[in-house]
């Protein structure tokens, strides 16, 4: 099993833009939101399990998966919007002309 340090795992989180501050990584590992173990020297630090990284990846990442979807859609939205609306000014307006003048 590999074990990572919190600047290890700062790299992978910041590479996945879940956080650009390494105290959020201490922080969540205080908090337990991140498993890790302490170790009793400060030196050392706290050591995070390859599994317990990938367990708050898959916690944190499939929202923006999701935000990412939202955004494809909304622009789709838009573009179909625009053409309906396209559509209608080109009808008014080849209604216009081809009547005008004819009572």
């Amino acid at each position: 099993m590999k074990m990572y340090g919190v600047n290890e795992v700062f790299a992978v989180l910041k590479d996945n833009k879940i956080t650009t501050n390494i105290e959020s990584v201490r922080r969540w590992l205080r908090e337990g939101a991140l498993e890790g173990e302490a170790s009793n020297s400060r030196k050392e630090g706290w050591k995070i399990s390859e599994e317990a990284l990938q367990r708050f990846l898959e916690l944190r990442l499939p929202t923006n998966k999701m935000n990412e979807e939202k955004e494809s859609i909304n622009a789709t939205n838009i573009v179909l919007i625009k053409e309906q609306a396209r559509k209608e000014m080109w009808f008014e307006v080849t209604e216009k002309n081809v009547w005008e003048g004819h009572n």
